[in-house]
């Protein structure tokens, strides 16, 4: 893997700073790695720094820092194509891996704690249920495996 770009989520309602002794955080970086081999990069000329604000209400996970739906199908539509496989090792409440579902992209998470896991695994199940239109999602049940499972990962990978 090598790092291909850092992006930044720009929030236009950050959460206050309660003690008022320092401004409120507003920003977010995102890392973006790619396998070895040519880089995709599907945003023409254009920066990758995005304005979005946060997630609230019905659309908020009951994960302490969850990212938009909107902000990580940006960046999964910008830097990956369709059938693409996409790792994410702090998975909290898989909003990548919902992004990665509703383009048609492969996906694979980590997630240490038990009680995020089961969140993620149900928001996938959910999201896999409502895309019909992507007959082939993989139908595998999730588990919670080690860090790294090198022959799970092994039959991902393989093309």
């Amino acid at each position: 893997m090598k790092r291909c770009r850092i992006a930044a989520w720009l929030k236009p309602d950050p959460m206050p700073q309660m003690s008022g002794d320092r401004p409120a955080q507003d920003l977010e970086w995102l890392t973006i790695f790619h396998a070895k081999g040519r880089s995709r990069w599907n945003g023409g000329g254009k920066g990758c720094s995005l304005r979005h604000p946060r997630c609230k209400g019905a659309e908020r996970p009951d994960h302490p820092s969850p990212k938009p739906l909107g902000v990580m199908e940006h960046y999964v539509g910008l830097f990956t194509d369709p059938d693409e496989l996409i790792c994410d090792p702090f998975a909290g409440s898989a909003t990548t891996g919902v992004a990665c579902i509703r383009l048609g992209r492969r996906f694979v998470g980590w997630e240490k704690d038990p009680g995020f896991f089961e969140l993620a695994a149900n928001r996938l199940r959910c999201t896999r249920e409502q895309m019909t239109m992507f007959p082939n999602a993989p139908t595998e049940q999730p588990k919670q495996t080690r860090l790294l499972d090198d022959e799970w990962f092994r039959r991902q990978t393989q093309t």
